[in-house]
């Protein structure tokens, strides 16, 4: 019966070994990396991406929290301001619109709803249509 015998590399032979991972393991590795980021980077980011209702609440906060305050020290004499737009361009905003395209609605002074101070603004959510459940305002 023979037996397998198992010899230890030389040392000539582990250079090699050596040698042959920095010469294509770790250019191998870094091509791997390479191609993962590429893809998969895009994929994540849309997986990771606001809805939304975050980014028209995010606006909705923005507008009632930064732009109206902002608009009422430079305005002492005024209770309210024009439209959305004046408080947006305060704030250094784009656009008057929700997520969806729609524009949102504000109230101020009179017309605010119970419990409310200084502005409330909404936006009609994903159906475009005011007063239904997907509504979302600055208060919530």
């Amino acid at each position: 019966m023979t037996a397998l015998i198992r010899y230890a590399p030389t040392r000539g032979e582990l250079r090699a070994r050596r040698r042959a991972l920095l010469v294509w393991g770790i250019p191998l590795a870094a091509i791997g990396f390479m191609v993962a980021t590429t893809y998969a980077t895009p994929r994540m980011c849309r997986v990771f991406k606001p809805s939304s209702f975050e980014v028209t609440r995010i606006r909705l906060k923005r507008i009632a929290y930064e732009g109206f305050p902002v608009w009422s020290m430079a305005h002492p004499d005024l209770a309210c301001p024009r439209s959305v737009r004046v408080l947006v361009d305060e704030i250094g905003g784009d656009t008057t619109l929700d997520a969806w395209g729609h524009p949102m609605d504000f109230r101020c002074g009179g017309d605010l709803p119970p419990g409310v101070k200084g502005i409330w603004i909404r936006s009609a959510g994903p159906d475009g249509d005011f007063d239904t459940d997907d509504d979302l305002t600055s208060d919530q």
